[in-house]
């Protein structure tokens, strides 16, 4: 079998077809005028839900996974504290999430 020389196979990025196709893509890519953003970025205080939110759906989890071993003939101790550790984190992450409320609906009356 002969050796294959490079000019008989020349490498991609060397080929004429695939510069051209390099050059078809890039100008496709970029838009033709620049249109301004539509929205403005979300603010912090737009997102005050996160955070209890989060702790709330955390909880909720660790409680869901914990319900097989604490009904099952399997459970011990531990996954009855695991759930309640998870029942702890979600009723915090509710009592955030109602103050939060309150003072989003305050701070925006008073807008």
């Amino acid at each position: 079998m002969p050796a294959s020389t490079p000019a008989e196979s020349p490498e991609p990025s060397e080929s004429p077809e695939s510069t051209e196709t390099t050059e078809s893509v890039e100008s496709t890519d970029t838009p033709e005028t620049t249109e301004p953003a539509e929205e403005p970025a979300i603010r912090a205080q737009d997102r005050w839900w996160w955070s209890p939110t989060m702790s709330l759906v955390a909880g909720a989890v660790v409680i869901g996974f914990q319900g097989d071993s604490i009904f099952g003939p399997d459970g011990i101790f531990l996954n009855r504290l695991v759930a309640a550790i998870g029942l702890v984190v979600a009723v915090s992450g509710l009592v955030r999430l109602v103050r939060a409320f309150r003072s989003h609906q305050e701070s925006t009356r008073a807008s």
